[in-house]
């Protein structure tokens, strides 16, 4: 099956430095947010007036990259139908906002000459991405996909603006594109976009170390609902370039504010070994966990903090399930691992 992004040229830039070291960051970019989705259609004539509208709306790097990034999300549409009929067009940025469709170097080139336009320090990358098309296993040849960085406050970051407005899903043999905001593709840890993102130059990476591309294809990909709920990035590569056997509980979670405080990083749980759980969400009202056997029991509650000390008795499937504040009495999985005994 084809990728899902175009293979693209190289982008030449020079860089004296790449890290990832922290940065100050906004926590909270809901009015920025409502300004992008404010934008007029008159504005968008051209990526000039573009600009000149977002960047009214923005006081900082951070609140910049941010208006660009809400903006591509939510305006330009992935364009599927070229993928499937594998007749991608044109994919200048200048094409891009007058179609207002594209792939990803549409998208990345809309959002370096947006940033460019605002003053952002901002860069394409290309490099290969375990996107729609990813089967385990495979090896890449050509670059598939393409991305940003942006240097904020004297450090780069990583946004994929392609991946934030949406994912692909199957339909009759074909990829059909689904609009769905995700945040998580604003200012990724490195050590999470490397499960899926690699860059063709090593230093694009921001690891303290590179990796190769040999590396990169026997890595398993990793769900970004996954790092997104708070499993961290760095000491979860850590264990996989340690360990390659090991494996990923699935997670279902679609309630983007819930996050882990504690719970096992990895899908199996050792049998009448004890483990903890504990998660923060104000949109969940219950959380209960259930093994193989279908015996339920049930998290303590206090506010927004759901704790759970459990030892698993019972191998096999291990399954913990919310109910959600806005879905009456409905539960829905979160997360599922397996209860084995473990040497």
């Amino acid at each position: 099956m084809r990728n899902l992004f175009l293979p693209l040229l190289f982008c030449l830039f020079s860089i004296a430095t790449l890290s990832a070291q922290e940065t100050s960051k906004p926590l909270d970019f809901t009015k920025i947010d409502a300004y992008a989705r404010a934008c007029p259609r008159s504005a968008e004539r051209s990526i000039e007036k573009l600009a000149e509208y977002l960047g009214k709306g923005a006081s900082n790097d951070w609140e910049k990259a941010r208006v660009i990034y809400t903006w591509l999300c939510d305006n330009i549409q992935y364009d599927d139908d070229g993928y499937n009929d594998n007749d991608l067009g044109e994919n200048t940025a200048e094409e891009v906002l007058k179609r207002k469709k594209g792939v990803c170097e549409g998208f990345s080139n809309l959002y370096l000459a947006l940033g460019q336009a605002l003053q952002l320090n901002i860069i394409k990358v290309s490099g290969y991405s375990k996107g729609y098309s990813y089967r385990k296993g495979k090896k890449f040849n050509d670059t598939n996909h393409a991305w940003n960085l942006i240097k904020i406050q004297g450090a780069w970051h990583i946004f994929d603006a392609t991946w934030g407005q949406g994912y692909g899903s199957r339909e009759n043999g074909n990829m059909v594109a689904e609009k769905a905001f995700d945040p998580f593709w604003f200012d990724v840890d490195p050590y999470a976009a490397i499960f899926s993102h690699l860059p063709e130059q090593g230093e694009y990476q921001l690891l303290a170390k590179p990796i190769t591309k040999a590396t990169y294809e026997w890595m398993p990909a990793v769900n970004s609902d996954y790092f997104a709920m708070g499993f961290d990035g760095k000491s979860t590569y850590e264990a996989i370039l340690k360990d390659t056997t090991l494996l990923f509980p699935k997670v279902f979670n679609k309630i983007k504010s819930i996050q882990v405080v504690t719970a096992p990083k990895f899908e199996e749980v050792g049998l009448n070994k004890p483990v903890i759980f504990e998660f923060v969400s104000a949109e969940i009202t219950d959380v209960v966990i259930k093994d193989a056997r279908k015996n339920w029991k049930p998290f303590v509650h206090n506010g927004d903090h759901f704790r759970l000390e459990y030892t698993p008795t019972v191998q096999g499937e291990l399954t913990i399930l919310i109910k959600e504040s806005k879905k009456g009495n409905a539960y829905a999985v979160l997360l599922r691992y397996n209860v084995r005994s473990l040497k």
